[in-house]
């Protein structure tokens, strides 16, 4: 069957076969050459319509992408910033109390339609507060960009917690830039769309030789601002993107032969996936379901779940697209069905085969590749997954299990090797599945070599090349408790050798608790003594507070010397919070 080909701005030749053993090229830009093509592209429109060379001309290819020299220019000026990376990074690490400002740009930039179908997507902007940690440096300066203004008494609840400094010096390094806009566009698009806000981030700059971008999600737009700024952003180019899509993680699983689910790429409409169901049905007899993932699609947002017994007697691709084109809303999640059709149009996806199996788990392990392309293995967690689908993430636990961490090891550093090969500096999550070994559920329903150890195999499922769900966990309880994840024991310590443990939920409010503020939320812990206590390294920090109120979600992150007293601190928080709701007896005479 013909597929479409994604074009990521590279090309590099590489030839490839369908599933029906036809052979067809890949093409994908490098990005010297795509500079190159830029400037051929160009010079040719020059030409033919007789323009002056510095006037913008777009040339539109198949897949929407737009060329102009203008573009050129930018992209040459964020690599030559790039450069500056490895030295600062250097500077940085050989003097901490150096003088450096850090802007903290949250944007979760996705398209307005994605944006839409993701409940409360401007709180998610409070998930990088966990930067303000940087603060305890006293010469560091952090820059915070918002959307909304965030409450000061979030701000001032994430100051507590810093040691060393007292909360006034602390305060007058923090600059906070809100731009008082909820509407549906991603942040750093509404901050090119005001040169008055980037003069006043550009001011608050401190020594811009070590100063850089921290982003949440890396796209021309954030190039394009750092370009403005002239600072770098702590990442890759986006000529990277394409590895962190569940297409080109499953390239990079095939390449290094790691085991990954069966299943097809470079899928853009719900004909050509039902055509990939009909394919992996007939090799995979023992095949229970499919799972259809959007390429971009993160917290398992964009998933849709399709098991056979819901087929029923519909074997043809014409029965199975007119199944897929009528599915309900409920089917897709968080999305509504109609915006999963439309951003699968735009930025295709996969269909896999879905690897089910009593006793499966969710790990999931973190690294982070320096500009000197270092790779430190950050944690492993795992995965809670839930929603409509079963496959959303709504939480983790730290660490991932000792049966079979060693191997999340093994793996992930192969996979972060490739990607150092590949250029990319910055945070990498790599999701897998873990099957009791000998389990006959996953008989011939994976690619590449089974790499197990102990009592689990190990499948690999994506790549994200961002930040994540367990980041900001994982950053706030790295900061409070001094710690660090030990590779070569699987667990977290404090620098007196103490074990941590934590369970974090990206919703850990009950219902009741819906309609209760931030400083509600504050005083309520406060009362009830379940704030973090540094003496016994135990307590709850909370994320995303200013999404309570309107949309009744909470993130919360349950810290303790053990994963019992985690798991117990998450009950009894949910337990009070939903109590207190209803008594007020916290609230102040």
């Amino acid at each position: 069957m013909a597929r479409r080909i994604t074009f990521y701005k590279r090309i590099v030749v590489t030839v490839k076969e369908n599933r029906h053993g036809e052979k067809f090229s890949l093409w994908q830009v490098e990005p010297a050459f795509w500079r190159f093509c830029v400037f051929i592209e160009a010079w040719l429109m020059q030409k033919r319509a007789a323009v002056s060379f510095g006037e913008k001309q777009a040339i539109n290819l198949e897949r929407g992408v737009h060329f102009d020299m203008a573009e050129a220019n930018w992209q040459i000026d964020f690599e030559s910033l790039q450069k500056r990376l490895p030295a600062a990074w250097q500077s940085v690490c050989s003097d901490p109390n150096c003088e450096r400002t850090v802007v903290v740009l949250p944007s979760i930039s996705l398209s307005p339609l994605e944006l839409t179908n993701v409940q409360g997507s401007v709180h998610y902007e409070e998930r990088l507060l966990s930067f303000l940690t940087l603060l305890g440096m006293p010469k560091t300066h952090v820059v915070y960009l918002s959307a909304l203004r965030i409450p000061d008494d979030v701000i001032s609840y994430y100051l507590q917690f810093l040691p060393g400094v007292t909360f006034s010096h602390a305060h007058e390094r923090l600059h906070l830039i809100s731009l008082m806009d909820r509407s549906d566009v991603p942040l750093t698009q509404k901050i090119l769309e005001r040169p008055a806000v980037i003069e006043r981030i550009k001011r608050a700059i401190k020594n811009p030789a070590l100063s850089y971008m921290e982003v949440y999600y890396n796209t021309e737009l954030e190039h394009e601002l750092a370009v403005k700024l002239g600072i770098p952003i702590f990442g890759s180019s986006v000529d990277l993107h394409y590895w962190s899509g569940k297409s080109g993680s499953r390239d990079i699983f095939k390449k290094l032969d790691i085991a990954h689910p069966k299943g097809y790429g470079s899928v853009f409409s719900m004909e050509e996936a039902a055509q990939a169901i009909v394919d992996l049905r007939q090799e995979c007899p023992n095949l229970e379901g499919v799972v259809i993932k959007l390429n971009e699609g993160f917290s398992g947002i964009g998933n849709i779940l399709v098991k056979f017994s819901s087929l029923g007697a519909r074997q043809t691709k014409e029965e199975i697209a007119d199944y897929l084109e009528n599915l309900s809303d409920d089917s897709c999640g968080e999305v509504s069905c109609q915006a999963f059709k439309k951003v699968l149009a735009d930025q295709g996806g996969v269909v896999e085969a879905f690897i089910d199996a009593p006793g499966k788990t969710s790990p999931t392990i973190q690294l982070f590749i320096n500009p000197l392309g270092e790779i430190c293995i950050d944690s492993t967690h795992e995965q809670e997954l839930g929603g409509r689908s079963g496959l959303e993430y709504i939480g983790c636990s730290l660490p991932a299990k000792a049966n079979y961490v060693q191997a999340l090891h093994h793996l992930g550093s192969e996979i972060g090797r490739e990607l150092v090969r590949l250029g990319y500096i910055g945070p990498v999550s790599i999701d897998f599945i873990a099957i009791p070994r000998g389990s006959k559920s996953a008989i011939g329903l994976a690619d590449g070599v089974v790499y197990s150890r102990g009592d689990y195999e190990l499948y690999a499922v994506e790549i994200n090349l961002r930040r994540g769900g367990t980041t900001h966990p994982l950053s706030a309880t790295s900061f409070l408790t001094g710690g660090r994840y030990m590779p070569e024991s699987g667990s977290f310590k404090t620098p007196s050798g103490r074990k941590i443990f934590y369970v974090s939920f990206s919703n850990i409010a009950p219902p009741e608790a819906k309609g209760l503020c931030p400083n509600d939320i504050i005083d309520i812990v406060t009362e009830f003594g379940l704030h973090y206590n540094s003496a016994t390294c135990c307590g709850v920090i909370f994320h995303m507070m200013g999404a309570l109120s309107q949309y009744g979600r909470l993130s919360g992150t349950c810290v303790a010397d053990s994963p019992e007293k985690a798991w117990e601190l998450v009950e009894t928080t949910k337990q009070i919070l939903a109590e207190q709701a209803v008594k007020l007896s916290w609230l102040q005479q």
